[in-house]
């Protein structure tokens, strides 16, 4: 499934998410005027009329009567840069994302013609097929941003056929990157390239020496060129976040990447989520190799076939990550000798805010033993136990635990077998957790009445929290 643009933007800017640009003020010109009563010297330069920031006749137009240094403003989505082809989402300091697309000749003209280009720090590429994207302007563009930082290309995968960019270009394509030497995100979700992109890009892996972020996500991966990629980590060892979900490799690809995973000791995302390819083997693998990536904060295990062994490998290593704040493991199947390792070890990973187990069958596991785990994990604030066939009898026994997760703040129970017995022993110790306000009850037997107090419960914690805030 094809992620939408705005929350893969949202996961690679988090530095600019961070800075709090858009402010509390919906206007597109309120930051402009905060920049100009906070700093005089702004007010001295020759002022822009309002309505000239949406009639720009040319890119970036209305750009030229501030300083680059002190741009602070925020520039609406208008009908004359759709049809230029060019929407800037924001622009702060010239450092901020800028929307292309790649699909507009014209609008990619406009964009190489504007003076101010070789500023840009960071892209993303307007959603389209992939092999109806035009790939000169693209490369003319990477020639003109030496100094960019973050490139995104996703959502671009044909939605009938996978059609993606035909090797030769995918060639093209990485040869181009290779000239970004400063780039530290490069997010290729759903993107243009496939296997064959993945082969020519690990080739020119020496050129990203400050690499932080890659994100391969859906993209056909399989194992020759998760093994490229493998190799080639020596020469990305700043790496940070590997996201390499939805693909084709299996255990064999698996396993090498975690013989290379020494060479990238900042790791701190690593998301595997899989469709049944990778097993138990696979993960021993990995387990194997976890004392490399103490740093890591992340691990998303969905759908991998653990099994027994899996399972018990990994949680016997779990002390090598004990910094570890989400561990993902829905539809994991793993045997009941792996779970009952998993809940012995989960102390060991005592920070610990995320923990995802939905569809695992954790009533027939015994959920009894899980609840005593939580009672070691009091930062979490994520509880995923989505369809395990969780009863009355269960979630009683999770209400009077909440004691002991005090920062719990979600709750998903959907798709298990909770009537209104179970209902009522929840709205009982919501007193517990007083930052719970998501909570998730949809496909169960509870009755109205104990459903609507629920919601009332959730309601009026939410208008609570508001208000302090």
């Amino acid at each position: 499934m094809v992620r939408s643009q705005l929350r893969a933007y949202h996961t690679h800017s988090s530095t600019f998410r961070s800075k709090g640009a858009y402010g509390g003020n919906n206007n597109p010109i309120y930051p402009y005027r905060m920049a100009q009563r906070r700093e005089p010297a702004l007010a001295t330069k020759p002022s822009a009329p309002e309505e000239h920031l949406y009639g720009t006749p040319v890119f970036g137009e209305a750009l030229k009567y501030l300083p680059l240094r002190e741009l602070m403003m925020v520039i609406r989505t208008h009908k004359k840069w759709h049809q230029l082809g060019i929407i800037p989402l924001m622009i702060t300091k010239l450092e901020a994302p800028i929307l292309i697309d790649l699909f507009n000749p014209e609008g990619l003209t406009a964009f190489l013609n504007w003076p101010y280009i070789s500023y840009v720090r960071s892209l993303m590429a307007i959603e389209g097929e992939a092999s109806n994207m035009k790939l000169e302007p693209l490369l003319a563009i990477l020639s003109h941003v030496p100094k960019l930082q973050s490139l995104a290309l996703q959502g671009m995968l044909d939605t009938e056929d996978q059609t993606r960019l035909v090797t030769e270009d995918q060639t093209r394509l990485a040869m181009g990157l290779s000239h970004l030497t400063q780039l530290h995100s490069l997010i290729f979700e759903a993107g243009p390239i496939n296997n064959e992109g993945v082969i020519a890009l690990a080739k020119y892996l020496s050129s990203f020496p400050h690499l932080r972020v890659l994100n391969l996500i859906e993209i056909g991966l399989e194992n020759t060129g998760l093994i490229a990629l493998a190799n080639g980590l020596p020469l990305i060892s700043k790496l940070e976040v590997l996201k390499l979900a939805d693909n084709l490799f299996d255990d064999q690809g698996l396993e090498s990447l975690a013989a290379n995973l020494s060479w990238v000791p900042r790791l701190e995302v690593l998301d595997l989520t899989n469709d049944d390819n990778v097993t138990e083997d696979g993960i021993t693998a990995l387990s194997h190799n976890l004392n490399h990536v103490p740093r890591l904060r992340s691990l998303n295990l969905d759908s991998v076939v653990l099994g027994n062994q899996g399972t018990i490998k990994l949680s016997s290593n779990l002390h090598y990550i004990s910094g570890l704040l989400e561990l993902g493991m829905n539809f994991a199947t793993f045997g009941p000798d792996g779970y009952r390792a998993l809940v012995r070890n989960l102390s060991h990973v005592p920070k610990l805010r995320e923990l995802r187990l939905r569809g695992n069958n954790l009533n027939e596991l015994g959920f009894g033993i899980m609840i005593s785990a939580l009672e070691h994990l009091p930062d979490l604030e994520v509880l995923d136990f989505e369809d395990n066939e969780l009863n009355d009898q269960d979630i009683c026994l999770l209400s009077g635990i909440l004691l002991k997760v005090p920062k719990l703040r979600e709750l998903n129970l959907w798709g298990n077998k909770i009537g209104d017995d179970g209902a009522t022993c929840l709205i009982n110790h919501m007193k517990d957790v007083p930052n719970l306000i998501t909570l998730h009850v949809s496909m169960n037997p509870i009755g109205y009445h104990a459903r609507t107090k629920l919601r009332k419960l959730i309601l009026a914690r939410e208008a609570m929290l508001s208000q302090s805030q």
